[in-house]
C-alpha cells in the first residue's frame, strides 16, 4: 500500500502518529514538501520538529499513560518539558 494510505488507516484507527527526521541538527519541517504538508494537515499527524526520537518516545509514553483523547495528546505533546521542543 502507498505510504499515505498506510498512515491514513493508522490515524483512522485512532493511532497516534508522529513524524520525525533522521537529520540530527535541523529538525523536521513537514511543510517543505507536498507529501509532508498533506500528511500533517489532512491526517493531523504530530510533528517532532527539533525533538529527538528518544524525547518523542519518552514523552509519548508519559502522555498515553495520562490520556487517549486526541486533542489532549496534541496539547501535551507540544507543551515544552525541560526545553524538549523549541520549534512548535
Amino acid at each position: 500500500a502507498e505510504f499515505y494510505e498506510v498512515i491514513r488507516r493508522a490515524v483512522a484507527a485512532g493511532k497516534t502518529v508522529v513524524m520525525t527526521t533522521q537529520v540530527q541538527n535541523e529538525g523536521s519541517n513537514l511543510a517543505v514538501y507536498d507529501v509532508g504538508y498533506y500528511l500533517k494537515h489532512d491526517l493531523a499527524l504530530l510533528e517532532a520538529y527539533d525533538m529527538t526520537t528518544e524525547a518523542v518516545l519518552a514523552k509519548l509514553m508519559w502522555i498515553l499513560g495520562q490520556t487517549g483523547e486526541r486533542e489532549k495528546i496534541r496539547e501535551l505533546f507540544y507543551k515544552p518539558v525541560a526545553r524538549d521542543i523549541l520549534k512548535n
